[in-house]
């Protein structure tokens, strides 16, 4: 939805115009600055510090998260504000795979990202394989051209810009290593931390297993409230296998509803491998990132 309506209507809903500051709102496709948009990582290797910049000519809103790859890969996204420090867009490193679809099903954030001639986003890519990894990212946008000095424009560049002090998308897996490893017929519990200086709205979830997601039972508690995420009937809690409640990035699994989670929070990740080999598996939690003095 376009943030400036292409028709102005009367009081009696008659059309009366077409509003000219449509022409200051574009689609935009944000890639990497490297030649070709192309992202070159060695075998087993990381790739060095990539920005993903506009240009002078006014902000844009990233909506959404698409890529081309040649191997498995996973990735670490940061927002760079001026001379200010890097700010993370996820607690670690996160399979791409759980992330980025594709431009015929791309990856819809949670809530958009605002970049500009000042702001920019930063990526590192891993690559998994021991094959050379080609990757090229496209994240979708909408670019407000500062082309002509208009008063409302500016105050909606203004809105954007402060929101993004508030809320951000963000997106959480497991602690440290970014997946969890069992063995055949193995059930283990893993952790996944809220940080303690923002709270979490979780919006999706999608996940992704090295041999068979088939084969993976899950069950998620919050361990602040000793309370399963996933009730059942009678307020019991049973495993569900992973496909019942996790996604693709093209067809991420939506909460009708969003769980709020408050920063501090601790959840516990149960899971059971049913395969008799040994399985990882990749979960991402995608949602908005709030700061807790909005509360305060």
């Amino acid at each position: 939805m376009p943030k400036v309506q292409t028709l102005v209507f009367g009081k009696g809903g008659q059309v009366l115009a077409v509003d000219r500051r449509r022409l200051m709102e574009i689609p935009f496709w944000l890639m990497t600055n490297q030649p070709n948009n192309a992202v070159t990582v060695p075998a087993s290797q990381q790739s060095p510090l990539i920005n993903m910049a506009v240009s002078g000519e006014g902000p844009a809103e990233v909506m959404s998260f698409a890529t081309d790859q040649t191997a498995a890969a996973t990735i670490m996204m940061t927002v760079q504000d001026g001379q200010a420090a890097r700010q993370p867009l996820m607690n670690t490193s996160i399979h791409m795979g759980t992330l980025f679809g594709t431009g015929a099903l791309p990856y819809r954030l949670p809530e958009s990202l605002l970049v500009d001639e000042n702001r920019f986003v930063t990526i590192q890519i891993q690559n998994l394989t021991a094959f050379p990894n080609v990757v090229r990212l496209c994240c979708g946008a909408i670019r407000t051209l500062a082309i002509v000095q208009d008063p409302k424009m500016e105050r909606l560049k203004v809105r954007l810009r402060r929101k993004q002090f508030l809320s951000l998308p963000y997106w959480y897996t497991f602690d440290q290593r970014g997946y969890v490893e069992l063995a055949g017929a193995a059930t283990g519990n893993f952790q996944i931390s809220i940080e303690d200086t923002a709270h979490f709205e979780l919006h999706t979830l999608t996940a992704l297993a090295s041999v068979s997601l088939d084969d993976i039972d899950i069950l998620i508690v919050d361990a602040n409230k000793q309370e399963p995420l996933l009730d059942a009937f009678g307020n019991d809690s049973y495993w569900i296998p992973a496909p019942l409640i996790t996604g693709v990035p093209g067809y991420p699994f939506k909460l009708h509803e969003p769980r709020f989670l408050e920063c501090g929070t601790k959840l516990i990740v149960q899971v059971r491998n049913r395969n008799v080999g040994t399985n990882r598996l990749y979960l991402t939690l995608g949602g908005r990132r709030l700061v807790n003095r909005i509360w305060k």
